[in-house]
């Protein structure tokens, strides 16, 4: 990760030039002392010497201090992975103030601003008051809005409006997200299909495959998230509702979203249960929450969106669009506000006297506070 390394880079070009410490002092005009303590790093030169010492090492300014704003991807993964895993492990306050010395300290860094509202976003959901969660929602959404406002990455600024957005309609406003999504119209084709196309003009093969596999991996997870949201509005007719959830049932075995996509995957059945619920079939609504309640258990760890052996080529790049993702119920505060949401659901209380349902629940149970039993 980059920091300001003024010491090293002086102390190389020095070398490089064939100079001693006392040459550079006797141009500068400081002591060699001075010089000395600027290469081991116990002091900084002054800033008026700075476009001095550019000008001697005929470099500039940023470079001679090896300042960058922009972190490269694997920096911004590397954060972000502490970020969560101090969330998983750490206060609350304390997750958060990370996060916030981080998006001051890369201000300008705004792929990761981006990820680090994300993470915020996220776990504002562990807050039971509603006054203090919507705080970290409007913090979340003041990052959005310096990417959307300051980016210059197309795809970077759609992104951070849906996820303004996002902010809106969890903060009641649904207005205002109408306004931000208003004029979003995605193109018909797809810009991977594009990007494909000229690679393959280029002679570049391998990227042209690359594009076509994140512009299917992407569509096929929109579409699997669309049928999950229309399962949901559907269930005041039930033929409508069982053809959704038949096609998407084929949809998640035809694309192994159990391992592709574990948390959209897992949401599927969660809807169902409710669905099925609300339209009064017992038998359906408990094998779903069961289906739900086992993936629940099997992914106690942060788990991303990722490649598999269909998506080999792009599994560098699912990393980094689903830095910062985990499974529903990664950390054992989630894990138990899950439970309380399942055992407390009004839709669900006619089954509490049931014994597959208390089964469910135990399970959750022990996915809170240990291993099954």
């Amino acid at each position: 990760m980059r920091e300001i390394n003024i010491a090293e880079v002086l102390a190389r070009k020095r070398k490089e030039k064939g100079m001693t410490q006392e040459d550079v002092s006797n141009f500068i005009g400081v002591s060699k002392a001075s010089v000395s303590k600027w290469e081991t790093g116990q002091s900084y030169p002054d800033i008026t010497m700075l476009p001095l010492l550019a000008s001697f090492f005929n470099t500039t300014i940023d470079d001679l201090m090896d300042y960058r704003p922009q972190l490269e991807p694997d920096d911004i993964r590397k954060l972000c992975d502490q970020l969560s895993s101090a969330f998983d492990s750490q206060p609350l306050d304390e997750a958060l103030n990370q996060c916030r010395e981080i998006t001051k300290k890369y201000c300008a860094c705004f792929p990761l601003l981006k990820k680090v509202g994300m993470l915020i976003l996220n776990h504002s959901t562990l807050l039971q008051d509603v006054s203090e969660m919507n705080v970290l929602i409007q913090e979340a959404k003041r990052l959005f809005v310096r990417v959307k406002e300051e980016s210059d990455d197309i795809e970077l600024i759609h992104q951070a409006v849906y996820l303004e957005a996002s902010c809106c309609m969890a903060l009641g406003d649904p207005n205002k997200a109408l306004d931000l999504l208003g004029e979003m119209n995605p193109p018909l084709m797809p810009v991977e299909w594009i990007k494909s196309f000229a690679y393959q003009m280029l002679g570049n093969t391998d990227n042209s495959k690359a594009f076509l596999q994140m512009g299917m991996y992407r569509h096929v997870t929109t579409l699997f998230g669309l049928m999950i949201s229309y399962l949901m509005s559907s269930v005041d007719h039930i033929k409508t509702f069982e053809e959704i959830y038949r096609r998407a049932l084929a949809l998640a075995e035809a694309f192994d979203f159990k391992h592709l996509n574990p948390n959209l995957y897992a949401n599927l059945f969660l809807t169902a249960a409710l669905g099925y619920t609300t339209l009064g079939d017992k038998e359906q609504a408990l094998d779903n929450l069961k289906r739900f309640t086992e993936l629940a258990a099997r992914h106690q760890k942060r788990t991303a969106a990722g490649g598999d052996s269909f998506f080999d080529l792009i599994h560098d790049q699912l990393a980094e669009w689903g830095s910062g993702m985990w499974f529903m119920g990664n950390t054992q505060h989630q894990r138990k506000k899950m439970y309380e949401m399942i055992a407390n659901h009004p839709e669900l209380s006619a089954f509490l006297d049931d014994p597959r349902f208390k089964k469910v629940l135990e399970k959750l149970i022990c996915n809170v506070w240990g291993e099954f039993r």
